[in-house]
């Protein structure tokens, strides 16, 4: 096995061992986990051996079905678990039919900076479906004109906040990024 294919590799075995630990850890079969996710199980054994890298419609299927977080499945960081399923809308341009995984995350986390900032997208897409849950129910709950428009207005700050601190984390990732190439390719020089 060359170096190159060793450095492909380890990234798919790893990704293969979270996976099996998130499948043990929900105390699920090998088979009923296949059989939920739609592959066979010894797919399934494939993917969780690194035999098999796994294809992100497979990843999908899963977060869909058991809330498996990509940055924790892809890099492992972050927590294992999200409370809905992974929002990938806004993702739809870096994805490919039939991407691996691996390459998904790596093409995701690319298009938002350092893995932290696609946990906190997904923890703005989460906010805003909680906030419309609580707006869609104020007004079957008796909730006067007066609130129904104070809480529009506090959700529309807060959203905008929001969207405004993940756009300037991802201004801040693209300088810091720019400066390393700058200093790659001019080092300083050495007295």
């Amino acid at each position: 096995m060359t170096v190159m294919n060793e450095k492909k590799e380890r990234p798919e075995a790893e990704i293969g061992m979270r996976l099996r630990e998130f499948r043990e850890s929900l105390r699920i079969s090998r088979t009923a986990f296949a059989l939920e996710i739609g592959v066979g199980s010894e797919r399934l054994a494939s993917y969780e051996s690194g035999r098999a890298p796994i294809r992100y419609e497979v990843f999908s299927a899963i977060s869909k079905r058991y809330f498996l977080n990509p940055v924790w499945l892809g890099i492992g960081q972050g927590p294992m678990s999200l409370s809905v399923p992974f929002e990938d809308a806004a993702f739809q341009s870096v994805l490919q039919p039939r991407m691996l995984f691996s390459q998904a995350v790596d093409a995701i986390i690319k298009s938002t900076g350092p893995p932290g900032l696609l946990i906190l997208h997904h923890k703005i897409v989460e906010l805003g479906r909680i906030i419309g849950d609580i707006i869609s129910v104020l007004p079957k709950a008796g909730a006067p004109p007066a609130v129904l428009s104070a809480v529009d207005g506090v959700n529309s700050a807060f959203s905008n906040l929001l969207i405004a601190t993940l756009d300037e984390l991802q201004r801040n990732q693209s300088r810091r990024e720019t400066v390393k190439k700058i200093v790659s390719k001019h080092p300083p020089k050495k007295s």
